[in-house]
């Protein structure tokens, strides 16, 4: 492990390592809230008590009618906080179904870079919840596709936030639309450039 990081309620514990598939990104955050390995698996207790810690943070303008998690590793800490908050959730994957009212928008980091969520109609309202933020683009692309198709998103959040890469920092770039990006730890990355 090259680095590793916890936040200050010690329920996020991030390490990270580099990636051995073709995909854009040469790293992977590992974290104990998604159980990427035996040294960061998920321990029910922190995983409960990170929930409670990021619904304190969002502060939708209103009650959303759904939370939209990300798969794959968006999935632990989105049914977590559908639990605390009795919200439910729906998973965005990354496979398409025969299903109605298919929704899409590109993971642009990824070789598999499209995500399917189903079932959505004009005026729902959802909060969307990540494991990892690094450029934005992945939220931004679910905005942008959320919002015209008539969905209204009152909040975001995501374990970790990454606030040292190239470019316009996520958060400066997800203010444009409107959002504060809530997170439980903020990660700092120098690019190896």
């Amino acid at each position: 492990m090259e680095k590793e990081w916890i936040n200050e309620s010690n329920t996020v514990l991030v390490g990270i390592c580099k990636r051995r598939t073709n995909d854009y990104r040469d790293y992977k955050l590992l974290m104990n809230l998604v159980g990427n390995s035996s040294e960061y698996s998920i321990q029910p207790d922190l995983l409960k008590k990170a929930a409670t810690e990021l619904v304190k943070q969002l502060q939708p303008r209103k009650m959303p009618d759904y939370i939209v998690g990300l798969a794959a590793a968006g999935i632990p800490i989105t049914i977590a906080v559908s639990y605390e908050t009795g919200i439910p959730a729906i998973i965005a994957y990354k496979f398409r179904l025969d299903l109605p009212n298919e929704l899409s928008w590109r993971e642009p980091h990824c070789v598999d870079d499209n995500f399917y969520l189903y079932g959505l109609k004009k005026r729902q309202s959802v909060i969307i919840i990540d494991d990892e933020v690094d450029s934005g683009n992945t939220l931004i692309n679910a905005i942008e596709v959320l919002s015209c198709n008539g969905i209204e998103i009152v909040d975001i959040g995501c374990i970790v936030e990454v606030v040292s890469r190239e470019g316009m920092p996520s958060k400066d770039r997800l203010s444009k639309y409107g959002f504060t990006l809530k997170s439980l730890l903020k990660v700092e990355l120098i690019s190896e450039s």
